[in-house]
């Protein structure tokens, strides 16, 4: 496990396991505890601001949401398009959760080994895979990342952060969905 802290009005904490999803919260087994004694609130509090204000993680300002949502807000909105309702086989995900633009705006704002493997997970053709089709992004990464002797265990790591950002869900067992609808001619 590791922990995510949640923190009320400086009066209350959260520190569980769950992820602010509606996975983490719902269907997932998680841990956490309340903490409302204000002496450890306080504590808490005092820890967040120091990891938030320190060197090594860097600091977390207004202006870093901001640019964020520029670029949300930098996506072209498509033209309204009227199309008859079609019954499409995405299990119980309703369409509406997946990103159905094109997805190199997304792409443009990651970088690093996030970029690489959202880039990669396009060569897997299917909406819903598994560790065994890690075979077909392996190469690649390596060719990226020639230094790494543990690619696959830096791909299970970036889905998750994939996931947290909400652009893969975890279906159990090694199998994952993405939560984009996969571009046909990538």
């Amino acid at each position: 496990m590791h922990a995510k802290i949640y923190i009320f009005d400086d009066k209350k904490v959260i520190i569980t396991s769950a992820n602010l999803t509606s996975s983490g919260l719902k269907r997932n087994l998680e841990y956490g505890v309340l903490i409302v004694d204000m002496p450890s609130v306080n504590v808490v509090c005092e820890d967040y601001f120091r990891l938030c204000h320190s060197e090594l993680t860097g600091n977390l300002k207004l202006e870093h949401i901001n640019d964020i949502k520029s670029i949300l807000n930098s996506i072209p909105k498509p033209p309204e398009i009227l199309l008859p309702k079609l019954e499409l086989d995405y299990d119980d995900e309703p369409v509406d959760n997946y990103f159905d633009k094109d997805v190199s705006y997304i792409i443009k704002n990651m970088k690093g080994w996030k970029k690489a493997v959202f880039y990669a997970l396009g060569f897997i053709k299917k909406q819903i895979f598994s560790t065994n089709d890690f075979s077909l992004i392996v190469p690649y990464l390596k060719s990226q990342y020639p230094k790494n002797h543990n690619v696959e265990a830096k791909i299970r790591q970036q889905l998750q952060e994939l996931r947290d950002v909400g652009l893969i869900k975890f279906e159990g067992n090694g199998v994952y969905k993405k939560l984009w609808i996969q571009a046909k001619n990538r």
